[in-house]
């Protein structure tokens, strides 16, 4: 198993297992396995029955969790020092020596399907799943939810499961953070990553659904630029983000407080194992003033950036990124990503402020690189 140890200071410490298989690496007929498997691992182990399982780590004040997304899949929990050992030992039974308990599948598979039901009624979570379903081919892996449909669901059974997880779940990585000794040993190679599939955005497309007063709209495209490293991209990225989010952000003060259009919007990205990003802007106003809006959201993200307003933003960005180290999650959160992507988290995380200085004078070029003027914009809109 590959292990990383990160020592921070502190009374926590914060324990996880990395699977690098999630939705993309999914057969279209049975979209949801890697999210289904993630649920059974909490039901039964060889060595610990689901009480067990849940009451260990909470008996102690902890916490214990779970989630899968495209790329992987990540079961962690955080308990205070003393208790570390027997997280490990928690984390790791959970995720290599699952059971799959017959009886507990049809239960937990109409406890997904109202997980489903949940994101379908909630238009500002399933708007995003449009734009994916608009934007990518049926083959691409990224055209069905992570959570997989009604139809796909009721595909899958005991035997698709230990399937898939005896063939996806060979390649574990071990994370600590917290009072443990800093340690890296990462031997084997991880799944094959994602294939830089980028594709040319379609017509604009709305779906209207009843009972909302507000349109809930994603403004996004892909782009892959292999000119650039994968920590250049992150970094370039990190600065794009605090440029255009938070109150003194660009977005904020263009489409809130100078026009009014909406209470709340956000720049985001995922940069893919492959090095394929994935940029969005999430939004809800008026229907009637969806247009007005883009046009001032891409002028925006397009406008070129001045020295004073640079130094700024990097200022901005570097006070974030420290508040943001002090939280044990955040940490983890940028262990699992660069691991997963199979690229050094020091840098990132040791030397940000000197790396960000590095790479920041060829913001411009960058943004113009991402060309945000060519985009798709989705909506759920009031019928």
């Amino acid at each position: 198993m590959n292990k990383i140890f990160i020592n921070k200071k502190g009374f926590a410490t914060y324990v996880g297992v990395l699977i690098p298989f999630g939705s993309y690496y999914e057969n279209s007929k049975v979209k949801g396995v890697a999210h289904f498997i993630e649920h059974m691992m909490f039901k039964a182990t060889k060595n610990r029955t689901k009480k067990e399982i849940n009451n260990t780590i909470e008996a102690v004040g902890g916490d214990l969790n779970a989630y899968t997304c495209e790329e992987q899949t990540f079961y962690h929990a955080i308990v205070a020092n003393q208790y570390k050992d027997m997280a490990i030992d928690v984390i790791q039974d959970i995720a290599l020596n699952p059971t799959f308990p017959a009886k507990e599948i049809d239960k937990e598979r109409e406890v997904i399907v109202q997980e489903l039901k949940m994101y379908e009624d909630n238009p500002s979570a399933l708007v995003g799943e449009l734009y994916n379903k608009i934007y990518y081919p049926k083959e691409s892996g990224f055209h069905l939810p992570v959570i997989g449909t009604k139809e796909t669901l009721y595909k899958i059974n005991r035997e698709v499961l230990k399937n898939y997880h005896k063939i996806n779940y060979q390649n574990p990585t071990l994370i600590v953070i917290g009072d443990v000794k800093n340690k890296i040993n990462k031997e084997e190679i991880l799944m094959e990553t994602t294939s830089n599939l980028v594709y040319k955005p379609k017509q604009s497309e709305y779906l209207e659904k009843r009972k909302i007063e507000q349109a809930h709209m994603i403004i996004g495209h892909d782009v892959y630029l292999p000119q650039y490293s994968k920590i250049d991209t992150i970094l370039l990225l990190n600065l794009l983000k605090l440029l255009l989010n938070g109150m003194s952000g660009r977005l904020f003060g263009k489409i809130r407080e100078e026009n009014n259009l909406v209470y709340g919007i956000h720049f985001n990205y995922t940069v893919w194992s492959g090095g394929m990003i994935t940029w969005y802007v999430n939004l809800g106003l008026d229907k009637a003033k969806i247009y007005k809006a883009r046009k001032l959201i891409e002028q925006e993200m397009t406008k070129n950036v001045l020295k004073k307003e640079l130094e700024e933003t990097i200022i901005k960005t570097i006070g974030t990124n420290a508040l943001e180290s002090e939280d044990i999650n955040t940490i983890s959160e940028l262990i699992v990503d660069c691991t997963r992507k199979q690229i050094d988290y020091r840098p990132l995380y040791h030397d940000f402020e000197k790396e960000l200085r590095r790479v920041s004078g060829n913001l411009n070029e960058f943004i113009k690189a991402l060309n945000f003027k060519e985009n798709l914009m989705v909506g759920i809109v009031p019928k």
